[in-house]
């Protein structure tokens, strides 16, 4: 079956927005919720979600648990050796949590092959490579910025076609000059149909780092979460890991053209975590 991707959000600006014409039309998005510790709330029907565009609500269908298991791509970026172990604990404890749902596949990119695209694998048979590429995991400094590791994550991810496709970027932020954010970026995750998940720790007091993570994630949806330092990654990544492992298939309608950022969010429970993509599926 062939998805057509809708792009609701296009380009890395304050004033992105695309006008979708069109009306009467259905489309999805897969949006997974969760609370607490990331435990899924599950029960949910199409009058427990509102879905908008920009400031424009519209009408949910059907909601439906998304059937495909979860292939994600998890990134390592700005680690230096005296925190390896921290980080290790963090990917230990994730890739563990993983493994407890069967067909969930991984692939990791540590720092040592740089931006390539990275082999996934499934998460249990697959477990002894994966495991051993932790254990040796030492530091991932300041090569590839995020933008280039999520360029060969796409590229990994597109081609995990039965799989709902997440990249996970853990990233202690040492950058204090910009570094651009190719064009081609946001096209590749909305090609692959990629959910983002991003947690950083800026690691420069007083300094201005590099916003290029949280603005790609403003455009492409998902979710960002700023931590205080590494040792709170293992905390919020097994959160948000766990949050990860079940979906549901939203399905609306539009009533009218509109402008803006596709948005999804759950009624009567403000602490509910909603982790979505700024597109949909037609």
């Amino acid at each position: 079956m062939t998805i057509r991707m809708v792009a609701l959000a296009l380009v890395v600006s304050a004033a992105a927005g695309a006008h979708v014409r069109a009306v009467d039309e259905s489309y999805t998005v897969t949006a997974s919720v969760s609370q607490g510790r990331g435990q899924t709330v599950t029960g949910l029907t199409p009058a427990d979600f509102v879905v908008r565009l920009g400031d424009t609500e519209q009408v949910v269908t059907s909601v439906a648990p998304d059937p495909r298991p979860v292939a994600m791509v998890i990134m390592v970026d700005g680690v230096e050796a005296n925190e390896a172990l921290q980080m290790r604990a963090a990917l230990t404890g994730v890739l563990k949590r993983l493994r407890e749902t069967p067909g969930t596949r991984v692939g990791l990119m540590l720092g040592e092959r740089g931006a390539t695209a990275p082999k996934v694998v499934d998460a249990i048979e697959g477990a002894d490579e994966l495991n051993r590429r932790i254990s040796r995991f030492f530091r991932a400094e300041v090569t590839a910025p995020p933008q280039d590791l999520l360029a060969g994550a796409a590229e990994a991810l597109s081609r995990e076609e039965t799989h709902r496709r997440v990249a996970v970027v853990l990233s202690v932020n040492r950058r204090t000059d910009r570094v651009p954010i190719p064009v081609t970026l946001i096209p590749a995750l909305r090609s692959a149909n990629v959910t983002l998940v991003a947690v950083e720790a800026g690691a420069v007091r007083g300094a201005t780092v590099d916003p290029a993570l949280r603005m790609i994630q403003s455009s492409v949806g998902g979710r960002f979460e700023q931590v205080s330092d590494i040792t709170a990654f293992e905390s919020s990544s097994l959160r948000i890991v766990s949050s990860l492992l079940s979906a549901y298939l939203v399905q609306f309608t539009l009533t009218e053209p509109a402008n803006g950022a596709l948005q999804v969010a759950v009624k009567n429970r403000p602490r509910a975590t909603v982790i979505a993509p700024a597109w949909a599926s037609r």
